[in-house]
């Protein structure tokens, strides 16, 4: 019986910022599913999202501040997070970490054999959000 290969292609969420600092990370990514892990941890760990803002087109002359919500938008529709917003995302983020819970939560998301591989990848988010205002978009992954 022939293998038939999956035509289905994980969406990952691509996060850009023109880094301040000297050898500062200005590029992170992660799939959808972990984005989305990340916005309900940070949220029920206390981050109150203020909202973010459509990055408008370089050839734009209006800027809006309407706040939208963190659902990343396609490749033609990045939204930005202020530094703030991001900051109190972060603290969340290692609040959640210190939680007698936290384990479960992963555990029941993303099964028991994911633990150490998703908390490292949330150390590198929580570093790159540490790193204030960015701009996200969803991309299809490989």
């Amino acid at each position: 019986m022939e293998s038939r290969q999956s035509t289905f292609t994980e969406m990952t969420v691509e996060m850009v910022r023109d880094a301040e600092e000297r050898g500062g990370r200005d590029r992170f990514s992660l799939s959808l599913q972990s984005w989305e892990f990340m916005l309900e941890l940070g949220r029920a760990s206390g981050w109150q999202p203020q909202g973010t803002t459509y990055v408008p087109a370089s050839t734009s002359k209006t800027v809006a501040d309407v706040r939208h919500g963190y659902r990343p938008g396609g490749v033609r529709d990045y939204k930005s997070i202020s530094t703030e917003d991001a900051m109190n995302w972060a603290r969340a983020l290692e609040s959640a970490k210190s939680s007698q819970y936290f384990e479960e939560q992963i555990s029941s998301r993303f099964g028991s054999s994911d633990c150490t591989s998703l908390r490292s990848l949330m150390d590198e988010f929580i570093e790159y959000v540490y790193g204030g205002t960015f701009a996200f978009a969803a991309t299809a992954g490989h």
